[in-house]
């Protein structure tokens, strides 16, 4: 339980700062692009495979339910506190491996479903060009 409060103390502290800086009165529309784009970078870098990041260029067009994308699961990062917890879970023998594997694929399926769902709704999926025109 510990590592998995750890998991989504770790998401909350990526998701957070996004939601504050975007709720207020002020004109904030021209900065939600690069906002964005750096917070779903933060994400999919948890446990998408860099070489994918770096040559897809748009984080919108990242497939997160590609598993050839996926890194291994004891190369997702789940935080410093969540690998602490689940350390001190498997040196005290409460867990088996498996049950720690399971953890691991409940946070990528979680990571991935939240990644999914922000890149349904957001606009980097779509490059525009000069002239206001969908490209390819």
């Amino acid at each position: 339980m510990p590592a998995k409060l750890n998991f989504f103390v770790s998401i909350a502290n990526v998701l957070v700062p996004f939601l504050k800086l975007f709720q207020t009165d002020r004109p904030m529309m021209p900065f939600i692009s690069s906002e964005l784009q750096e917070m779903l970078k933060n994400l999919l870098g948890r446990f998408i495979k860099k070489s994918v990041l770096d040559s897809a260029g748009n984080v919108g067009k990242v497939d997160v339910r590609n598993k050839e994308n996926i890194v291994p699961s004891e190369k997702v990062d789940i935080g410093f506190a969540a690998k602490q917890a689940v350390y001190e879970v498997v040196k005290d023998r409460k867990a088996s491996q498996l049950q720690v594997f399971e953890f691991y694929q409940g946070c990528i399926a979680f990571l991935q479903n939240i990644t999914k769902k922000l890149l349904e709704r957001c606009p980097l999926k779509y490059i525009y060009n000069s002239k206001g025109h969908e490209c390819t």
